[in-house]
């Protein structure tokens, strides 16, 4: 039964939760996306969404985009700016690639993606640079999400270099627990400073983090404790302090 529901247990995740069957799913997030970003245009002029790659949202994307057949002349495409949470440090065309799947997804649309040559040796400090010229205030207007079974989102692995930010907003990440090939991702203090941070998660293998990002947020620890906890969980390095939502399908809920 598709519900909507604002958790008010310790089981609950924290921020708004929604759960919907699939392809009701999609629907609503793209629904949701378009609301916001023509929220965001009208009250400045133009929007910076940060999206995800992976197959969760590619289905969004389509729907969003009105690539599935769908009509859509609700989203002010001219007036936004599309970029990437994460990419794989692989050529642009290379089948693993969020940049080709975002611009196959969005279709016509894709013009509006602030494309990046990931295989660059300083690409990590070169779309930094380009998102602060940006981003005078350091926020993007959304961010939207994913959760890995492992409790990566973007591409923060747990214990990866990645994790010690330094300050930056893009880093390059490699190492042991990072899923080859080495990526580029966005930091969780600049995801964080967002003003809509929303997560994507389908299927019952996001369900254990989930979980364990709900315990996490309502059990008290010691800070030192905390803090290893969630770098063993980096999905819990996302800490918004506005606008925190979850859509899930029911697999994935906790």
């Amino acid at each position: 039964m598709p519900r909507e529901t604002a958790p008010s247990r310790a089981s609950q995740l924290p921020g708004q939760t929604i759960v919907l069957d699939a392809g009701e799913l999609h629907r609503r997030l793209a629904a949701d996306l378009a609301g916001a970003i023509r929220e965001v245009v009208t009250a400045r002029g133009r929007a910076h969404l940060a999206l995800s790659g992976g197959g969760s949202p590619e289905p969004v994307y389509r729907v969003l985009a009105g690539d599935d057949g769908t009509a859509r002349g609700d989203v002010p495409w001219s007036a936004l700016h599309v970029w990437l949470v994460d990419e794989r440090r692989v050529p642009a065309d290379d089948p693993r690639a969020n940049l080709r799947m975002l611009r196959a997804a969005l279709g016509r649309h894709a013009e509006r993606i602030e494309a990046l040559d990931a295989t660059a040796p300083e690409a990590a400090h070169t779309y930094e640079e380009r998102l602060r010229a940006a981003l005078p205030d350091g926020r993007l207007d959304l961010v939207l999400l994913g959760v890995g079974a492992d409790g990566h989102t973007a591409s923060l692995f747990p214990d990866s270099p990645a994790l010690d930010d330094g300050g930056r907003w893009v880093l390059p990440n490699d190492g042991p627990t990072v899923v080859p090939p080495p990526r580029l991702t966005m930091t969780a203090p600049l995801l964080s400073r967002a003003r809509r941070v929303w997560v994507l998660a389908t299927g019952s293998a996001k369900r254990g983090p989930l979980a364990a990002l709900a315990r996490l947020r309502a059990e008290p620890a010691a800070p030192a404790d905390a803090a290893r906890a969630a770098r063993a969980l980096p999905i819990a390095l996302i800490r918004p302090a506005a606008e925190l939502r979850f859509y899930l399908d029911p697999a994935a809920a906790p």
